[in-house]
């Protein structure tokens, strides 16, 4: 058997309830009209009593329509003035709804965002650091929009190009460049009758070996 009983909260969120079956198992709830508002906990159960039974209280809470962001970046100290954290919504415009610093100790905190049932956000870590000088990977993540807070630990590890590398790539770029202009100098040679001077080009420096290459103009 069902038995049922409402009563209303007073002006300072006092209620009682009379009429309970002893030994009849009850559950207490709170019914509201505002979306906006939640209780906790949901349900108190009960066993009625001969007896007043009180204690039986909820919690009413104002469910925050906002979705606040914030997150760490586990980085050397030395990197941290290089990092960004930019937050996109998906499917949108590309452009970042917000894109923030982070503080001295690695943390971030996006401004707050209405929240969206079905949105759908990417968060993810930039830096104006070059691919030339450092190698790094820059992490994202994807998630779906909720009320309340949500928080990020992300990584950030980044390692000096070396300098032996760095400078086979230029030389190789320049070795490529002296090349080209050989060609053309010989070429407008031989179109203008141009006596050139002997032209001597030393690649053992530029590509890692002891030949030289010579040419003279007679």
């Amino acid at each position: 058997m069902d038995l049922n009983e409402q009563t209303a909260t007073d002006e300072k969120g006092l209620y009682s309830i009379s009429g309970l079956v002893t030994n009849c198992q009850y559950e207490v709830s709170v019914e509201y009209n505002l979306a906006s508002i939640k209780t906790t906990p949901e349900i108190h159960r009960l066993t009625g009593t001969a007896a007043d039974v009180t204690g039986i209280d909820f919690f009413a809470m104002p469910i925050s329509n906002k979705l606040e962001i914030s997150g760490f970046v586990s980085t050397d100290p030395s990197f941290i003035s290089f990092l960004r954290v930019s937050l996109i919504e998906m499917g949108q415009t590309q452009s970042p709804l917000h894109s923030v610093t982070l503080d001295t100790a690695g943390f971030f905190y996006m401004p707050s965002i209405t929240y969206k049932a079905k949105a759908k956000y990417l968060i993810q870590l930039e830096t104006v650091l070059s691919h030339s000088q450092y190698h790094f990977n820059l992490s994202s993540e994807e998630f779906q929009g909720v009320r309340g807070t949500k928080h990020f630990n992300m990584e950030f590890h980044a390692e000096e190009v070396s300098l032996s590398r760095s400078t086979n790539r230029l030389l190789q770029f320049l070795s490529g460049g002296i090349i080209a202009t050989l060609f053309l100098l010989l070429g407008l040679s031989k179109v203008f009758g141009i006596r050139m001077p002997d032209v001597q080009i030393i690649f053992n420096h530029l590509i890692g070996n002891n030949n030289s290459i010579k040419y003279k103009k007679h």
